[in-house]
C-alpha cells in the first residue's frame, strides 16, 4: 500500500454499523477513497463491500480502490486513488507533483504518477520506475516526490519554459536548493535521462552562491537584462534622498535614473503589496526617476519592445 494510505486494526468488532463507521473516518482522511484491504480490515466482508457498490453508496475508482459514502469526487482523490492502486513505492509525480507543490506555471488536472511495477489505471499516466524512498514525501495524506526529484522529472514532460517557471518559483520559497538540484543530476541524471537535460541547461544559467530569487518575474527580468546587451543594472539598488531610503528597486541604471520594477500580483505578496510598490514608484518619479514596470507578458511574449523602451531611456 502506498505512503499515505492507513492500516485499520482487524481486530475492530465486526459490526456493520462499526465497520461502515471506520471506513467513513478513514475515508476522510483519504479524500473520500479506501481500498479493499482497509476495508476488510475495517470488518466488512466481500459481500458486504459488493453491496455497497451494486446500491451504489460506494464506487470502484481502481480494482480494489473505493470512493467511499457519496464523497465529493476531486483531483487529489483522483491522485491518492492511482497511488493506493499502484501499490507500495508509488507516488504522485511529474506534473501531478509539481501541482501539489503548487509550483508556477503549473497548473494541471492530469493524474501522473512513479509505481516499481506496471500499474495500468484508467485515466493515469503511470511512469514505470522505482524513485529511492528520500526522493519521496508526502503532501497532506498523498505520496509525492520531493520538489527536487520533481524538478528534474518535469523536463521530460513539459517545455523549458514551465521547468524554468517552476524551477525560479521553487528555490524562491525554499522547497530546493541549487546545490541539491546539482546532487540529484549526478546521481540520477546521466546520458539518456529524460528532463536532466533541460535542468541542467537552466542550472548552469545559475550560480549556486546567488541568493534564490525573489521572485520568478523578477528571476526571468533579470536574465534578460543580463543578455539584453544594455549597461549592466544594479540589482536591488537603494534610492535615498539626503541619507532617506525613498525606495529599493529590482534593477536600476542610477547615473541616468532610471528604474525598472517587476510588476504583478503573482509575484509579490498580493494585492497590498502590489499597492504598497506603486507608492514608491510614485515617491521616486517625483524625485526624477523613470520607473518603468515589467510584467509577465512583457518577459515573456514582448522582450524586444521592453528592450527598445530602456534602451531609449538609458540614452
Amino acid at each position: 500500500m502506498a505512503r499515505g494510505g492507513q492500516r485499520l486494526r482487524s481486530t475492530l468488532p465486526r459490526t456493520p454499523e462499526i465497520a461502515d463507521a471506520a471506513s467513513a473516518r478513514l475515508a476522510r482522511r483519504q479524500h473520500g477513497v479506501v481500498t479493499l484491504d482497509q476495508a476488510r480490515a475495517a470488518g466488512l466482508s466481500q459481500r458486504a463491500i459488493d453491496r455497497r457498490l451494486g446500491s451504489g453508496r460506494w464506487e470502484r475508482l481502481h480494482p480494489g480502490v473505493y470512493r467511499v459514502g457519496g464523497a465529493p469526487p476531486s483531483w487529489e482523490q483522483l491522485v491518492l486513488a492511482a497511488c493506493l492502486h499502484a501499490g507500495e513505492g508509488s507516488a504522485a509525480s511529474h506534473r501531478s507533483a509539481a501541482a501539489l507543490w503548487r509550483l508556477a506555471g503549473v497548473d494541471v488536472t492530469i493524474v501522473e504518477i512513479i509505481a516499481p511495477r506496471r500499474a495500468r489505471g484508467r485515466g493515469v499516466v503511470v511512469h514505470e520506475v522505482s524513485v529511492p524512498t528520500r526522493q519521496t514525501t508526502t503532501v497532506g495524506v498523498i505520496p509525492v516526490t520531493n520538489p527536487t526529484r520533481t524538478l528534474l522529472d518535469l523536463g521530460a514532460v513539459v517545455n523549458p519554459d514551465v521547468v524554468e517557471q517552476a524551477l525560479d518559483d521553487a528555490l524562491h520559497r525554499g522547497l530546493t536548493t541549487i546545490t541539491k538540484l546539482r546532487g540529484i543530476l549526478r546521481r540520477d541524471g546521466g546520458r539518456g535521462r529524460r528532463g536532466a537535460g533541460v535542468l541542467r541547461k537552466l542550472l548552469e544559467a545559475r550560480d549556486p552562491r546567488s541568493a534564490p530569487p525573489e521572485s520568478v518575474l523578477e528571476a526571468r527580468l533579470g536574465r534578460l537584462l543580463a543578455r539584453s546587451g544594455l549597461p549592466k543594472a544594479t540589482p536591488q539598488y537603494e534610492v535615498r534622498d539626503r541619507g532617506t531610503l525613498v525606495g529599493r528597486v529590482d534593477f536600476a541604471w542610477p547615473t541616468e535614473m532610471v528604474a525598472v520594477e517587476a510588476d504583478g500580483y503573482r509575484f509579490h505578496s498580493g494585492a497590498r503589496a502590489w499597492r504598497r510598490d506603486r507608492a514608491r514608484g510614485n515617491a521616486l518619479t517625483g524625485r526624477g526617476w523613470r520607473v518603468f514596470y515589467v510584467t509577465w507578458d512583457d518577459v515573456t511574449r514582448q522582450p524586444e519592445r521592453l528592450l527598445a523602451e530602456l534602451k531609449r531611456a538609458l540614452r
